[in-house]
């Protein structure tokens, strides 16, 4: 499908907004990266693959410990709606041509809205289970312990992070990490959610989770831990 101003959804018109950012934010062995990582990987979900497509939605189930298992649209409050600010905007975005300094300003200003995004206050605090896909922030020796958890597979310039309230910091239990040839898989992150705005070098993170546990998603008959998890 052409990507058109009118057929504009969240998602895609977040990336919209982010892309030149991120071309001169992600250098070149970046990119290089992650377009070894795809090839090497032919089992990689395609770019922009959203995580309610791998994973039913399990909102309000509980696991044991009382963890409770949440889906992407739980981290919006209640009250919000991202499509209003698009709207707000889109009839000067239809009028304006593409490519123009114009447009630009004005995608600015609702990227400016975005990352003022409210989160949820009623998370922090609580024991949760999230799906969602890793976009790396550091990488030591091709193992990976902090990353943003997003809700759709891609990182740098091929599929930038969304709003502010759509992505959590997440900081795995001390000394274990994650292969980065590993990070292609869906995961589930299990952790008690800080509800406080935390900035790094991708974007803006409206959650944090810290000494997180790992899980990689298979289906739901079969989740089993991170594989090549190391200490």
């Amino acid at each position: 499908m052409i990507l058109t101003k009118n057929n504009l959804t969240l998602i895609k018109l977040i990336s919209v907004l982010l892309l030149s950012v991120l071309i001169s934010a992600c250098g070149q062995d970046e990119a290089t990266t992650s377009a070894d990582l795809e090839a090497s990987n032919p089992n990689a979900p395609a770019i922009g693959t959203d995580i309610k497509d791998v994973v039913k939605n399990t909102s309000d189930e509980k696991t044991s410990g009382g963890i409770k298992k949440i889906m992407w649209d739980d981290l919006i409050p209640k009250g919000f709606e991202a499509d209003r600010i698009i709207d707000k905007y889109r009839e000067k975005l239809d009028s304006i041509e593409d490519g123009t300094p114009e447009e630009q300003a004005l995608l600015d200003k609702i990227m400016i809205e975005f990352n003022n995004a409210p989160s949820n206050e009623e998370l922090d605090g609580i024991k949760v289970k999230i799906p969602g896909f890793i976009s790396p922030l550091s990488e030591v020796n091709g193992m990976v312990n902090e990353f943003l958890l997003v809700p759709y597979f891609g990182s740098c310039i091929h599929s930038p992070p969304p709003p502010v309230n759509q992505t959590v910091l997440v900081e795995m239990q001390r000394d274990k990490s994650i292969p980065i040839e590993d990070i292609y898989e869906p995961v589930w992150v299990i952790g008690e959610v800080q509800v406080k705005q935390q900035d790094t070098d991708l974007a803006k993170a409206g959650y944090f989770i810290q000494n997180a546990k790992l899980e990689a998603y298979k289906n739901e008959k079969e989740t089993r831990t991170v594989p090549n998890l190391t200490e």
